[in-house]
């Protein structure tokens, strides 16, 4: 409901909002289980293990270059023999990967 409602009206920080209501939702749930299993007889009880992570990239979103080259290239149009100059990649912008594991 709260993500339908974002859609239509600017709240600030919404997606910070959403976000921890959603691990109070998913973390409930979680804790319930795992109690529900720790209550129940040995007999009929699946023993299960859960693992979440959460890996930050560029966390201070640097903007840096993540390698730097230098050697000889040729584009169409330039000369033969190939320009010397510096090639790099820039490092990756900011990025969460959120991962669970479930081991049954």
């Amino acid at each position: 409901v709260f993500g339908i409602a974002t859609i239509f009206v600017a709240i600030p920080g919404a997606n910070i909002i959403y976000s921890i209501l959603g691990l109070v939702v998913f973390g409930g749930f979680t804790i319930f289980d795992f109690n529900r299993l720790r209550r129940a007889n040995m007999g009929s009880a699946v023993p299960i293990a859960a693992s979440i992570f959460l890996d930050v990239f560029n966390i201070f979103d640097r903007k840096a270059d993540d390698i730097t080259y230098y050697y000889t290239s040729r584009l169409p149009g330039e000369p033969a023999g190939g320009v010397n100059d510096i090639h790099f990649h820039p490092v990756e912008s900011r990025s969460f990967r959120l991962a669970a594991l479930v081991s049954f």
